[in-house]
């Protein structure tokens, strides 16, 4: 983590040197404890996962500068303050500072203490160019004698300098800054959640050795058997008749066997001995089993769960019980990279990936921010298989889908095991036309062309139809397309015109007389020719030895004519011996055109992703008609290499359509005896969507590895299995109470350390006027990120709960898309006069916003005559019925997890909607409102209303007091009855 160093670094670093090198503050701290825990966090699962989760979690925060309201909250600094700018510095920026506060999460969990290391580095002038920012455990920095620091950097010792006030303070000199969560008996003292379960840590490893243990026991598992005296083991073959085995020797290397090959037959086979038949009846069987060994596992699960509740997140988070955390799919499932497809193990944070607008239903391609994985244990799996889609994901994982009927679906959210739930409800129609989308046409293709289409053409017919080898004594693989003209005449006929329209008409010789224009070629030629000048005697292979080349092309070197080449691309035609196909042979000029896009026939996907839509078609057409076929209108393409195959899925997916891989085997016979063949075959389909079925869908339990990515869309295009789909769950969002309890004590106690050890020193040498009211503070909400964001913030916005601002920033738009105000005052109404403090995104201006369809609460509309006061009882009642119904039935659903339902059955259920989001879409999903209207037409027709109106607005403004999560007042009553059609019937 580098970043470029303010220029008044150097004094605020001799302040951080001091306190942090203290030895009369450092020396009297008791961490003994820390050792002992640092192991458990390499010994025990649990705790590395605490620590993972809390780091991970941290990382997902961001850091910015601001001071405390008199309110309490934190006002953020302008960009342009000295704190904003110091703040963006700290650890080269915000990825770095995402990794800064990833770092932390083990230190807090496990040592409850860890140090910020900054060291200057320096160019090749000695000037300093930036600082190297890391995380650094209690074992890495150290006090030695005299109150001075030493701290492990990339495995060297650095000294960390105390102030000196007198001397001249050194500008490469590195700073530590102590960061820690004090004890609360002893605030100098680190504490931490692992050191008060030290001894339930030491209970668990007992625990798990002695589970392994009776695993391992063949003992404990199968018993002994008890046998009369002179009862034998069989006889080995070749030993005599009356030849008996050792039975203790013979016992213990069964036993043996057992405990280091578990999955053998001597693990479960019981051991056979041969006795009289006699004696059968006193052979007996003794087990040694105890009631500890099923208690041992009730006591290790007992010690897991005491451990979890100690933890200071929510328990379920540890023990697995939350969707919160399990978003995610398996190891398997790869990802469309701009770099092809790739697993989990495989990516870069940064690198390109290709994801789905569920907004615009176009694929764009993101930066990948984060990867995510987490170790399950008997994790609820949802695999979805039908013909043209395969998935395995969490119950919690999240899918952008289609709904209704083809000619007008909706975009909307669900969950895997919502979509189970709905299926299996008879009273749930909704989820029978639900569609995973599987195909999106790219918003990312250039609108202008980078290549030719003769270039498109020939790299399509060169990786299906080509080859490639490379000639004795050149370096330039030669470069061939074959077709048969009397089978494919047409195929013929556009190869040539490629060829001719890329380099011109075919030529009778392809060098034209030239052979050796390289910069190498031509150095070896001149030194041939001195040896030879010098040495008029010395045969041409002795020259040959000298330079490096055969003694034929030193005999070529010493011709008066030797060849040189011009580097004009050309290409001819020749037929094969039986005259049955067509040759185009490229020189090495051409060839290099062609291998530059596609080396080995492999096509580049950067090649592919340059292609305009019209060009992805030609591309795929040509393919087809080089190496394939057609079912009715779907495009098929066949290889043997499956990595010639890539270039060809990618062209599909940014056409818009969904392809589907899969690999064919055949038995035959050649020359050299039976043989099997295998084609990779990509099928270009034409449906971009998937319908589940309850036929289509097993739930199963996995224990492992689970993974998503996290990506400024929330998507991402996926493949499993040969199938490719779009799928969601890309934010990693996770409860509030778990970001309350487990995350935000954590960041303030680095955000506090960053204020006092680093922001406020260097605002003071700035002379920046009050420096002790700025502070570094963080921002969480990126960790509660809903599924659809930028709809909730357009609710928002028009709810008058978020800035115009805000909108603009959730919905991907920046400060330049603003109107101006000009435009504002455009689009008012004729008759509203502005008044002095009116702004942009007050409530009054939400009808600006250009939204097709809107869940705003209903504003103020004109001609409407006060209705009675009996009305308005009457209709806030039904109002405040329905969504108290709402609210008890939003207890039991996901969007109120069951870590949370303590807390909401304290809450009054008709404003649980304005704890726990809930999508627009959700609402009918759920049921929230269902029956909440029965009695409307009846009370619409006593005091004289329209029943439809009054139903339809009720329902319209209880859907966006839900969406908006807004709490509804007796206020918006009298607004609610101003709609036309209730203002006409009054």
């Amino acid at each position: 983590m580098t970043s470029l160093p303010p220029r008044q670094l150097t004094a605020a670093a001799s302040r951080y040197s001091v306190k942090t090198t203290n030895s009369s503050r450092v020396s009297r701290t008791d961490s003994s404890w820390q050792q002992e825990a640092w192991r458990f966090f390499k010994e025990v699962p649990e705790v590395r996962f605490a620590g993972t989760w809390v780091g991970n979690a941290m990382s997902g925060a961001s850091l910015y500068a601001g001071r405390r309201a008199d309110d309490g909250t934190i006002e953020r600094a302008p960009d342009d303050h000295p704190a904003a700018e110091i703040v963006r510095e700290i650890a080269g920026g915000a990825d770095g500072q995402a990794n800064l506060l990833g770092d932390f999460g083990p230190h807090l969990v496990v040592a409850g203490e860890g140090w910020i290391v900054v060291k200057p580095t320096a160019d090749e002038t000695s000037s300093i160019d930036g600082c190297d920012w890391r995380v650094l455990s209690t074992r890495e920095v150290k006090q030695q004698g005299g109150g001075k620091l030493t701290a492990e950097f990339d495995g060297e010792e650095i000294a960390i300098p105390p102030y000196d006030p007198n001397a001249e303070p050194d500008p490469m000199a590195p700073i530590a800054i102590r960061v820690w969560k004090p004890s609360p008996d002893r605030h100098i003292e680190a504490d931490s959640p692992v050191r008060s379960s030290l001894g339930l840590l030491e209970e668990l490893q007992l625990l798990n050795a002695a589970v392994a243990a009776i695993a391992r026991s063949r003992i404990t598992g199968r018993g002994v058997l008890l046998v009369p005296k002179g009862t034998r083991f069989p006889t080995s073959p070749g030993t005599a008749g009356d030849a008996e085995d050792d039975l203790l020797e013979v016992f213990l290397e069964v036993a043996s066997t057992a405990i280091r090959e578990p999955d053998s037959a001597a693990a479960t086979v019981p051991i056979i001995l041969e006795v009289p038949a006699e004696v059968i009846s006193d052979i007996k069987w003794m087990s040694f089993e105890s009631h500890f060994d099923e208690l041992a596992l009730k006591l290790r699960d007992e010690a897991i769960r005491r451990f979890a509740n100690g933890l200071e997140v929510p328990a379920e988070i540890l023990l697995g019980l939350s969707d919160a955390n399990h978003w995610c799919t398996l190891p398997e499932t790869e990802i469309m990279t701009a770099r092809g497809w790739k697993t989990y193990d495989q990516l870069t944070p940064g690198e390109l990936v290709l994801t789905l607008n569920h907004e615009t239903g176009l694929s764009e391609w993101q930066p990948l921010q984060k990867v995510n994985t987490w170790q399950v244990t008997d994790e609820r799996m949802i695999r979805m298989k039908g013909k043209r889609h395969h998935s395995v994901t969490t119950a919690g994982h999240r899918w952008p889908v289609q709904t209704g009927h083809p000619n007008w679906r909706k975009r909307s959210w669900t969950t895997s095991g919502e979509l189970v739930a709905g299926l299996t409800e008879s009273d749930a129609p909704q989820f029978r036309n639900t569609f995973l989308v599987t195909g999106a046409p790219s918003a990312s293709l250039p609108a202008e062309q980078k290549y030719s289409d003769a270039l498109v053409e020939l790299v399509a017919w060169y990786f299906t139809e080509g080859s490639n080898a490379t000639r004795p004594g050149r370096k330039t693989p030669k470069v061939v397309i074959h077709q048969s003209h009397l089978v494919n005449a047409d195929n013929c006929a556009r190869i040539e015109r490629a060829l001719t329209n890329l380099f011109g008409p075919a030529s009778d010789r392809l060098d034209k007389g030239g052979r050796y224009s390289s910069p190498e070629s031509a150095a070896r030629r001149a030194e041939a020719r001195r040896l030879h000048a010098e040495h008029p005697d010395m045969p041409n292979n002795e020259i040959g030895r000298k330079i490096g080349v055969s003694g034929v092309m030193v005999g070529k070197y010493l011709k008066e004519d030797a060849k040189t080449r011009d580097d004009v691309p050309r290409w001819r035609k020749k037929l094969n011996s039986s005259g049955d196909m067509t040759h185009y042979v490229l020189n090495s000029a051409a060839a290099g055109v062609i291998l530059e896009h596609a080396p080995r026939r492999v096509v580049s996907p950067d090649f592919v992703r340059a292609l305009s839509r019209a060009q992805l078609e030609l591309f795929i057409d040509t393919a087809v008609r080089g190496d394939g076929w057609h079912i009715g209108n779907t495009p098929v393409l066949s290889q043997k290499d499956p990595a010639m195959l890539d270039a060809f899925e990618l062209a599909v997916i940014l056409s818009g359509r969904a392809p589907l891989r899969h690999e064919h085997t055949s038995e035959g016979i050649s020359s050299n005896g039976p043989r099997t063949k295998t084609q990779h075959i990509v099928t270009a389909g034409s449906t971009t969507t998937f319908a589940p079925q309850t036929q289509h869908i097993t739930e199963e339990t996995y224990s492992g590895t689970i993974w998503c990515p996290t990506t400024p869309n929330g998507t991402w295009l996926a493949r499993y299995d040969g199938t490719v789909f779009y799928t969601g769950n890309s934010a990693w969002a996770i409860s509030a109470e778990a970001v309350r309890l487990g995350v935000e004590p954590r960041l303030a106690i680095v955000c506090h350390a960053l204020t006092t050890q680093w922001l406020r020193p260097l605002l003071e040498d700035e002379a920046v006027e009050d420096p002790d009211e700025w502070l570094v503070w963080y921002d969480t909400s990126q960790l509660r990120v809903q599924a659809n964001r930028a709809q909730t913030a357009l609710e928002a916005f028009q709810a008058g709960l978020i800035s115009a601002a805000a909108a603009r920033r959730e919905t991907g738009f920046d400060e330049a898309d603003a109107p101006t105000a000009e435009e504002a005052a455009q689009k008012r109404a004729p008759d509203q006069t502005p008044s002095a403090d009116d702004e942009e995104e007050t409530p009054s201006n939400v009808t600006t916003l250009p939204v097709g369809e809107t869940t705003s609460i209903p504003d103020t509309l004109p001609a409407s005559a006060a209705q009675p006061e009996r009305v308005l009882a009457a209709v806030d009642g039904l109002i405040w019925a329905a969504l108290q119904a709402a609210g008890e039935r939003l207890r039991n659903k996901p969007a109120c997890p069951r870590s949370e339902r303590a807390r909401a059955r304290e809450i009054v259920p008709a404003e649980l909607h304005t704890v726990f989001p809930v999508e627009q879409d959700m609402i009918d999903a759920w049921h929230l409102l269902d029956g909440a209207w029965v009695r409307v037409p009846e009370v619409a027709r006593r005091y004289g209303l329209n029943p439809e109106c009054l139903t339809g607005v009720l329902d319209d403004y209880a859907r966006a007091l839900i969406a908006a999560r807004h709490p509804h007042t007796y206020e918006d009553t009298v607004r609610v009855l101003r709609a036309p059609c209730i203002a006409d019937a009054a």
